[in-house]
């Protein structure tokens, strides 16, 4: 399968803007918090960890190392909030990370759970130290804006599946589902109703619309699904699944079919121009 160009020159692929998928998630996420944290706490918590990964998936690595470092200053506050420590609250200008981190790493065993006491607060650190530390307009030989966001943005991750685990007392495999399907890329001819994936413009081919949808989709849809989506007989999606897999488009695992890092720059110049066929 040869991917090929209509017409003249290729335009630049442009990240798509991205939004909130399910609110649902999100509230329940924050809903859960809010039962043992201060809601403001769980307000910026929650605010700057979508807004980082809406940053990571355009490759905005300036937005994510901001808005992860707010991250961390709201996460550290909860785990002070949790553990009883007094911390400087959001606003107050006087507020120092370091002292915060000290001050929960300093509490008992019993004074709250070791997740809250330890292990979050180092993960954390890991990532405002980056932050503080690195800056975002550095240069090197390598990308180091964009390592370091990786290593904040997965940081964020995991701080955030681990609160999601605690309060949602769901086990951490479900927790980082709930976190990896929190965002979704907004694209102009992909529209989700009720709860399904509906094309708005014609034209695409099958398999244009396969990775089309899983780009859309972010995170890893089943074959089902896709079918469904992309309202094909399933023979015909099946045997294109094959050619986009051994085209490295995609991946199937089990019933799961991934988008590979090729997928998502062919999804990408579809989107963009439309003028690229498989």
């Amino acid at each position: 399968m040869r991917v090929t160009t209509r017409g003249t020159k290729r335009k630049a692929i442009v990240a798509p803007a991205v939004a909130v998928r399910s609110q649902l998630s999100l509230s329940a996420i924050a809903c859960a918090l809010k039962a043992a944290i201060p809601a403001h706490l769980v307000d910026a918590l929650t605010k700057h960890y979508v807004l980082a990964k809406e940053h990571d998936l355009v490759d905005d690595f300036h937005g994510v190392e901001s808005n992860v470092g707010l991250f961390c200053e709201a996460a550290i506050r909860i785990c002070a909030s949790v553990a009883s420590v007094s911390f400087k609250d959001i606003g107050d200008n006087s507020f120092k990370f370091e002292v915060a981190y000290q001050s929960v790493q300093a509490t008992s065993a019993s004074a709250a759970n070791d997740s809250i006491r330890l292990l979050i607060p180092h993960i954390l650190k890991s990532a405002y130290t980056i932050r503080s530390r690195r800056g975002v307009d550095h240069v090197g030989l390598v990308q180091p804006n964009h390592i370091d966001a990786r290593i904040m943005m997965a940081s964020g991750d995991w701080a955030m599946a681990e609160f999601t685990r605690l309060y949602l007392n769901v086990q951490p495999k479900e927790a980082q589902a709930i976190i990896e399907a929190l965002v979704e890329r907004k694209i102009p001819i992909v529209e989700k109703v009720a709860g399904q994936l509906v094309f708005l413009e014609a034209g695409f081919e099958l398999g244009e619309r396969i990775v089309i949808a899983l780009y859309a989709h972010v995170t890893p849809l089943s074959r089902s699904e896709i079918v469904a989506a992309i309202k094909a007989p399933p023979a015909s999606a099946y045997r294109k699944f094959i050619e986009l897999e051994a085209e490295s488009f995609i991946v199937i695992d089990g019933q799961a079919v991934h988008l590979t890092s090729l997928g998502k720059k062919l999804a990408e110049s579809l989107i963009l121009s439309k003028k690229v066929a498989l």
